[in-house]
């Protein structure tokens, strides 16, 4: 017996066994509520076999998000077809260089229904991203994080960042990092439904402390769920990076690393363009392992002769995660070389570096 059949059959029976249990209605109103539960309920099957499908061929070649987009699409822009007596379609979009969002409806007599979710079409992720001063589209990253580890014992796996203005959003990133060789699977969810489960870490870091991530749409808040056996060898951070659109022209640079420091530091070298006039420079730093054990880490923004350095003692975002920004004012518009390091006395991961200045004149 096929699904369809299955599904239908099962349909009969609650429809039965609702009938002998509830007040009477109509044979015609009945008729058509068991019709619509029936219909709808397929065309919801189809939808999510339409979506295997469109996995399926995406999976097939190893190419970028365009061409992935290209070959699910075809020439009318979407692929078309019939599955278990009611019909499907699906089409793709780009989200970005390693994520495509996947688009299923299903239909079955009078019903339909529609299914959206992302997908990552590579494990290797993008580096880095640049966003010059005259950038169109996203131009900027707002970074929120919060410390997955609980020296308790406790994992607080179910934890969600918000973004209180989502207006100029263009997409997101949502990023779990820690000991991802003992991490079945990670799940992130959104305010607008889009869920994403990755099952392998991306291969940029090592498996010992490296990270999930994937793209998602706009929204107000996402939420991770990640299975972990302990906070000594589980996750140590969640961290969210919002693809902002501002009103105003800045550079952006952002570069995820896997820089493990251990009694010494590291130097990053980011070039800007030049001004007219002097312009404040600002760096984030995201840091993994950061605990409140007596490690102390020190980061220092240099521009020609001017300099900018704090040092922190405990996670600023609870155990095991640190995001700081370093700001250095009144750089010369001339000077286009920064340098950015990080010094730590024990074991810390400097998994991010997001250079960004105040304004392009």
């Amino acid at each position: 017996m096929g699904k369809a059949a299955l599904i239908i059959v099962f349909g009969t029976v609650l429809y039965i066994g609702v009938s002998q249990t509830s007040s009477q209605n109509t044979q015609d109103g009945v008729a058509e509520v068991k019709v619509e539960f029936q219909e709808n309920t397929l065309a919801s099957e189809i939808a999510r076999s339409a979506f295997a499908m469109a996995q399926r061929k995406a999976r097939s070649i190893e190419a970028s998000a365009d061409s992935v987009v290209a070959l699910l699409n075809g020439h009318s822009g979407k692929t078309t077809g019939t599955y278990q007596g009611g019909t499907f379609e699906y089409s793709a979009s780009k989200r970005s260089n390693n994520m495509i969002l996947i688009n299923a409806k299903g239909f079955f007599g009078d019903e339909s229904h529609e299914l959206q979710r992302s997908f990552s079409v590579s494990h290797l992720p993008e580096t880095s991203w640049t966003y010059g001063c005259s950038a169109s589209g996203a131009n900027f990253v707002d970074i929120k994080g919060i410390g997955l580890g609980d020296p308790s014992g406790l994992i607080n796996n179910e934890s969600a960042i918000s973004f209180s203005d989502t207006t100029n959003i263009v997409y997101m990133k949502a990023q779990v990092g820690g000991r991802v060789d003992r991490i079945d699977d990670v799940s992130f969810l959104t305010s607008t439904g889009e869920l994403v489960t990755l099952t392998e870490p991306d291969t940029l870091g090592s498996r010992s402390m490296g990270y999930f991530q994937a793209d998602l749409g706009p929204a107000s808040w996402v939420a991770v769920d990640v299975d972990v056996p302990s906070w000594n060898n589980g996750a140590r951070g969640f961290v969210a990076y919002a693809h902002r659109d501002l009103s105003t022209p800045t550079f952006s640079e952002g570069r995820y690393l896997d820089v493990r420091m251990y009694h010494y530091g590291h130097t990053e070298t980011f070039e800007i363009p030049t001004t007219t006039s002097p312009r404040t420079v600002h760096v984030d730093f995201v840091m993994y392992d950061k605990d409140d054990d007596g490690r102390t880490v020190t980061m220092t923004i240099e521009a020609g002769a001017l300099s900018e350095s704090i040092t922190i003692g405990t996670p600023n975002l609870d155990r095991e995660l640190a995001i700081e920004t370093v700001s250095l004012e009144n750089v010369p518009g001339d000077v286009s070389t920064i340098l950015v390091s990080i010094y730590s006395n024990d074991s810390l991961y400097w998994k991010m570096a997001h250079l960004y200045t105040d304004g392009c004149s």
